[in-house]
């Protein structure tokens, strides 16, 4: 996941730049650091729960008025604000970046197939399709083949672009564990081409559920706004609108998503894979043969063709465009006047 998210993000530290800046930082320079930080500074709080509106605004008030006369803080400029952006893969693009741990005798996989950027259509399609494939997911890579104690599937976003991702930790090699989520993904065009109208209907009402279930905690309320907050799309009531579009999608909408972005022989599929091999291993191919198993229950693994392998993640990124960031959902500018 760390490396998936250098690889993906418009600018990321690695640990190792930060650890090496560790080498400069001082105490006077800390000291120093201080009044800079402070002398521009962007805003944004979150008050909820037991409160007026004319009390959060006084608190934030009295904050600004006291940033200016004691820190003599100045607003950012516009510029300023703009966040970093997602690196967007070219359709047909399957890139591949490996690298070996110190520590574990376990290997990783993140396999993250880069839908579109977040909408309420595109967020919707894609968490149905997470939510049919979730239990078959679990009970045939993890359960019948046994590749690993931690299996997963599910949505993955950030700064305003998703996709469907599957994270294994395993023994196996990660190009084995390739092999078996692609094959994976081929018995679900099949199963869910084949799905009852019943049955898609309760997959539906499942995730609406789950969508709409009010947070049991605070912490949790708080996290959610946060969330609309930190990506800067300020969609508040976003569980209602998207649940009541998901309520208008048919089985058909979810397999022509399938065969857009995620078969094989998608026009528009985008995909990255990042491979961690354990402390035991040497190299490991990025695809290749493996030897016939036993079980011959196993769906048949699709021909994979040859990726780019990324040997620079600077340059990885440099080569690639950036999707734009995703329009707010409320004009805040629009609704202060």
């Amino acid at each position: 996941m760390y490396y998936l998210r250098l690889l993906m993000t418009e600018v990321a530290w690695t640990k190792d730049e930060l650890r090496e800046s560790l080498e400069d930082v001082t105490l006077p320079r800390l000291k120093a650091f201080i009044p800079q930080l402070l002398s521009r500074l962007h805003i944004e709080a979150l008050l909820h729960g037991n409160i007026t509106k004319e009390s959060a605004l006084g608190m934030m008030q009295l904050l600004e008025d006291s940033l200016i006369e004691q820190a003599h803080t100045k607003p950012l400029l516009p510029s300023q604000l703009i966040r970093y952006r997602e690196v967007q893969v070219p359709d047909g693009g399957w890139y591949v970046y490996q690298q070996k741990n110190e520590v574990h005798n376990n290997c990783g996989i993140e396999i993250y197939y880069q839908t579109d950027m977040q909408t309420t259509r595109e967020n919707m399609l894609l968490e149905l399709f997470c939510q049919i494939i979730s239990e078959p997911c679990f009970n045939t890579l993890r359960t019948k083949e046994q590749l690993g104690y931690i299996v997963f599937s599910g949505p993955r976003r950030a700064n305003g672009v998703q996709g469907l991702r599957f994270i294994i930790q395993s023994e196996k090699a990660p190009h084995y564990l390739e092999s078996r989520v692609e094959a994976f993904l081929v018995t679900m065009e099949t199963a869910v081409g084949e799905m009852s109208d019943e049955a898609f209907q309760k997959h539906v009402q499942a995730l609406a559920i789950r969508r709409l279930d009010k947070p049991k905690k605070l912490g949790a309320e708080c996290a959610k706004y946060w969330g609309e907050i930190i990506s800067q799309q300020y969609n508040f009531d976003r569980d209602n609108i998207e649940v009541s579009y998901l309520k208008t999608l048919t089985k058909e909408n979810v397999m022509q998503f399938y065969r857009d972005l995620l078969a094989m022989d998608a026009p528009r599929r985008h995909k990255v894979s990042v491979h961690v091999l354990s402390r035991e291993m040497e190299t490991s191919p990025v695809v290749g043969e493996f030897p016939a198993q036993n079980d011959i229950t196993l769906a048949p693994a699709p021909s994979l063709p040859s990726p780019t392998v990324v040997q620079d993640m600077t340059d990885f990124k440099r080569n690639l465009p950036l999707f734009p960031l995703a329009r707010p959902h409320v004009n805040l500018m629009a609704a202060k006047l």
